[in-house]
């Protein structure tokens, strides 16, 4: 909200904002503001990784005019800080097989597996069971990842009945504006269970 609190009618006003796509560009003119009249400029702006790892947005906004005598020339600015959401670095792992419901697996079978990972960065997926071993570079928020691995059914797994597979993600620790001390460690998994022929001595 831009307000004329000076006793010259102020023109030709140039409003600026920090967070426009540009630092300082001028994001609305007021053709002029009679003294004590006020006019409001939306502005949006969308929230980023970046804000939330400072832990805070803030938004500084200027206005700049002119008047008709050339020795005046009227300026204003104001800061607003909004808090962020605190940092969550929360990994979502699913895996899944190509087995379907309801169907065992065989002796010497080939199960194949696929591990999706969604959300953030620098992340190492591990399949102990496989022996799959991956790394991510980087994975924004919200984007995800596919990997396949193969194993082949052992009579050991036959005599437990089941194949239990459990897969893992972590990233490296994320720095935490509001607890320093305490960076968040993006982490998670999943595990998928298919059964397996009953054991079979003829």
């Amino acid at each position: 909200t831009v307000t004329n609190t000076g006793n010259l009618t102020a023109k030709n006003i140039q409003v600026t904002d920090s967070l426009s796509a540009k630092e300082g560009q001028v994001i609305a003119t007021i053709d002029s503001l009679a003294p004590g009249a006020s006019q409001e400029i939306l502005f949006a702006y969308v929230v980023t990784e970046q804000d939330i790892l400072n832990g805070k947005v803030v938004n500084e906004a200027a206005a700049k005019g002119e008047t008709d005598d050339p020795d005046k020339k009227p300026e204003g600015g104001d800061e607003k800080e909004d808090e962020t959401d605190d940092v969550d670095a929360t990994l979502e792992v699913v895996k899944t097989s190509n087995k379907q419901e309801g169907q065992k697996a065989k002796l010497g079978e080939t199960i194949e597996y696929t591990i999706t990972v969604t959300n953030k960065g620098n992340v190492t997926v591990d399949d102990e069971l496989t022996g799959l071993h991956e790394t991510i570079d980087e994975l924004g928020v919200g984007a995800s990842e596919s990997f396949t691995t193969t194993y082949t059914v052992t009579e050991e797994d036959i005599l437990k009945g089941h194949v239990r597979n459990v897969a893992t993600a972590e990233g490296d620790k994320v720095p935490d504006p509001k607890n320093p001390d305490d960076p968040k460690k993006p982490a998670g998994e999943d595990e998928q269970d298919d059964p397996t022929d009953e054991p079979d001595a003829s």
